[in-house]
């Protein structure tokens, strides 16, 4: 498929077919990697007509669906056995989500709220001056 054939068919203008035509043909050059495991890559890119051309770009895209999709496997089977400790009557275990930048801003400051309910040296509160500081957000 060329990217004339693209912007007829589907109706999309140059720059968008361009986009979209290395990641379609990725995404081909994936599926029929995982449906034929014992197939070179490069020969996926030949069987599938592919001009040499846009070999180079047609495998990169290709390597990233196939991380992606791998990603998703992953994904669903952590799911998986989460919910496997929910069937078999126990609460699945709660993830650690305290890492870096994740707790509190009065404990990741080490201190209390100041005067006024800001935190020590946060926004909030009253300024210097005694009127209302400017946070982000206020206009």
């Amino acid at each position: 498929m060329t990217l004339a054939t693209v912007q007829e068919r589907v109706g999309l203008s140059y720059a968008a077919a361009a986009r979209a035509l290395p990641r379609l043909r990725g995404e081909r050059i994936a599926d029929l990697l995982q449906d034929e495991p014992d197939l070179n890559p490069e020969e996926a890119t030949k069987r599938l007509g592919y001009p040499t051309a846009v070999h180079r770009t047609a495998l990169a895209r290709a390597v990233t669906e196939l991380g992606g999709r791998q990603v998703l496997r992953a994904r669903q089977g952590a799911e998986e056995s989460e919910s496997s400790w929910t069937t078999q009557g126990a609460p699945a275990p709660e993830p650690d989500r305290s890492g870096p930048g994740r707790g509190s801003v009065s404990r990741a400051a080490g201190g209390e709220p100041a005067a006024g309910g800001a935190m020590a040296g946060g926004a909030g509160g009253q300024g210097a001056a005694g009127g209302s500081s400017c946070t982000v957000g206020d206009r």
